[in-house]
């Protein structure tokens, strides 16, 4: 006699981003003897999504968006195991619009929309932006459907401090240097598709003047001459 045990790939309780995890599909792996059935139940109506003899695959291509909870059950005669999982299901039939204006040396000027039109429901954007390390314009960066976000700064916006205009401004950018930007929306906990990336180059700008130059006769021929860097550059400093 073994009772029913779910491999430890699935851990009781936790939380899974399907956005930012790469997960597509959960398996639920059964041990005991005899052996188990498996069994992947929907928790909000208990639904039963998918059964099968000691592995069962839950796929979320048609489940609906949000944050939902799902059940694995693994039940023999002797017993029954379950272990609860929270999965967070992003919205990806709405992806925001993004695109920009007004780009200066340190800042650009980004305006959204959504598709569905209800601005009044998300509660919140979040602007993704990164530096990049090259400035040849023909070349094509890879877009992704989701993206790395410890590789980007975020800016949290709430769309009432901006009176619902979906503008927003990006400050403190270095001058002469290229950037992505994209955008992603929440209604509640639940995410939007990422929008499309929008790349820029900000504008040159004045550097700071040098200071402390001095200088000293080194021959009859030569001089040498010092002096302290600019604080603030036209440019990322290489």
């Amino acid at each position: 006699m073994i009772l029913p045990r779910i491999r430890d790939n699935l851990l009781n309780h936790s939380r899974i981003d399907l956005q930012h995890d790469g997960i597509r599909e959960l398996i639920c792996v059964a041990d005991g003897y005899p052996e188990p059935e498996a069994t992947w139940i929907r928790a909000s109506d208990l639904s039963l999504l998918a059964r099968n003899s000691t592995r069962v695959l839950l796929k979320f291509d048609n489940e609906m968006h949000g944050v939902n909870q799902y059940i694995c059950e693994a039940k023999n005669k002797h017993g029954l195991t379950k272990v609860f999982m929270t999965v967070i299901i992003p919205d990806n039939q709405t992806k925001p619009l993004l695109s920009y204006s007004d780009i200066q040396s340190h800042s650009v000027l980004l305006k959204w929309r959504v598709s569905n039109g209800r601005y009044d429901r998300f509660n919140h954007f979040i602007i993704y932006y990164r530096r990049l390390h090259h400035f040849d314009d023909s070349d094509k960066e890879e877009i992704n459907d989701t993206i790395n976000v410890e590789d980007y700064k975020q800016v949290l916006i709430d769309p009432r401090t901006t009176r619902y205009s979906f503008t927003f401004r990006v400050m403190d950018l270095i001058p002469y240097t290229k950037y992505e930007f994209r955008l992603k929306g929440f209604i509640g906990a639940t995410p939007s598709a990422y929008s499309n990336s929008v790349f820029i180059k900000t504008l040159e700008t004045i550097p700071d003047k040098i200071d402390n130059l001095h200088g000293y006769v080194w021959n009859e021929t030569s001089i040498v001459v010092h002096w302290t860097p600019p604080n603030s550059t036209n440019g990322p400093n290489f």
